[in-house]
């Protein structure tokens, strides 16, 4: 085996090596959540940023107010955040970013 055909293989199996090790990481199981209404919503976590996707639960409601928060967290862990347990008022409201907990209250 000359040089060249020595850096191929190498070069090729480094590069199926690094394939195989992405494939894992973003096929990592996610979480999963069972909306109050019914139906499973899968949380994935972003590979490279290592957030979760969040799914606010309105349940029933048609107001707008949502009822709680369902994230992944990095054990693979599907934790949910209930409005009950949160002291949200129209004025601290305001504080937080996105949509939850502030769709917690209606102003």
């Amino acid at each position: 085996m000359n040089f060249t055909s020595k850096i191929y293989c190498f070069c090729s199996f480094a590069a199926l090596t690094a394939l195989h090790m992405s494939s894992k990481v973003s096929s990592q199981s996610p979480c999963t959540y069972t909306a109050l209404i019914g139906g499973n919503h899968e949380l994935p976590i972003d590979a490279v940023t290592g957030k979760s996707v969040e799914y606010v639960d309105y349940g029933t409601n048609t107001n707008g107010i949502c009822l709680q928060r369902a994230k992944c967290n990095k054990r693979f862990e599907t934790e949910v955040r209930k409005c009950s347990d949160l002291r949200i008022t129209c004025e601290n409201r305001k504080l937080f970013e996105g949509d939850f907990p502030a769709c917690c209250v209606k102003c």
